[in-house]
């Protein structure tokens, strides 16, 4: 029988999942073998992705109805991403796209229907985000109709409509594009995630970070040349921040206790430090004891505007580090 907690855990990863589609994370290490996590360690485990994840910024458009091959992105008010044949072998999109498109011009409040296959929007990701696409190949973009919908269309009904046709992986709105885009120059460069005592990395064995790891981990970043601020974010201001950022996720914010949010320093580099410089550091800070992850951020953005733009795999956690 499952617990109290799982069971409002499930429900919050559920209602995630229409905005963070977690069907589409693919691993980018080699599999190992899977054991059993505590549910508070699986808590935690959320709680840090949903810290760390930005969304991006919005897209709109109108028009009359047609097709085209080069979709232009921002007049797109609903994108439709079609399953991956590299993501299990029931996807059988290939045979459904003539009667997906069919379907979707004949949906009330549609007004344009832009199909792009695989080969543009790749080409059109390795244009935009080319250290990124380097480590994909087209079979990984998935084949997409963007639409453009009347003004008095329900996008939230047509978005759910969509969801359920065979074939169909998942949609992005504009407004799930819109949602909580914080400025770049707002942004942490890196999040240094401290050991918690529901921290399953290895390299914390099951202990939190001490006071005297706290005070060298801050001082090693004050003392980098290119950072110019560094913030501590205890766990009752992580919870604070948490709940806010999450309040339409009732689930999840039940789901969640102040114990189960990791403590962290937020870093600041000057503006146009190098990738180079972030990269080493992060992984100067990874060695030091008392430190969980570290999460590059600006990683963070480019993976998510690959997802919602191109529906490329959201990467996990640890591919940002």
């Amino acid at each position: 029988m499952n617990s109290p907690v799982e069971d409002q855990l499930r429900r919050a990863l559920a209602e995630a999942a229409e905005t963070v589609r977690v069907e589409t994370i693919v691993p980018l290490r080699p599999a190992q073998r899977r054991r059993q996590v505590p549910v508070r360690a699986l808590v935690a485990a959320v709680v840090t992705v949903a810290l760390a994840v930005i969304v991006l910024p919005r897209l709109h458009g109108g028009g009359e109805t047609a097709v085209a091959a080069a979709p232009p992105r921002d007049k797109a008010d609903l994108t439709v991403f079609l399953c991956r044949k590299t993501a299990g072998p029931a996807c059988d999109a290939d045979e459904r796209v003539d009667a997906i498109q069919t379907a979707l011009r004949e949906m009330p409040g549609v007004s344009e229907v832009h199909f792009e296959d695989r080969r543009t929007a790749y080409d059109a990701l390795r244009a935009e985000y080319p250290s990124l696409a380097a480590r994909l190949t087209p079979e990984d973009v998935p084949q997409a109709f963007r639409l453009v919908t009347r003004p008095d269309a329900d996008l939230a009904g047509l978005a759910r409509k969509v969801r359920e046709m065979p074939g169909v992986a998942e949609t992005v709105t504009s407004a799930d594009i819109t949602a909580a885009l914080a400025p770049h120059n707002a942004t942490p460069e890196l999040a240094v995630f401290l050991c918690g005592n529901a921290s399953a990395q290895e390299r914390c064995g099951g202990r939190a970070a001490t006071k005297a790891q706290k005070e060298k981990i801050s001082q090693a970043l004050k003392a980098h040349p290119e950072v110019t601020s560094v913030t501590f974010e205890d766990q009752e201001t992580a919870y604070e921040n948490f709940r806010e950022t999450n309040k339409r996720n009732e689930a999840l914010v039940a789901a969640t206790r102040v114990s189960d949010m990791p403590e962290s320093f937020r870093v600041l580099f000057r503006p146009g430090v190098d990738p180079a410089t972030r990269h080493g550091l992060a992984t100067s800070m990874r060695r030091m004891s008392g430190v969980a992850h570290v999460v590059d951020q600006r990683c963070l953005v480019i993976s998510s505007a690959a997802h919602r733009l191109f529906g490329v795999p959201v990467q996990e956690i640890e591919a940002c580090e």
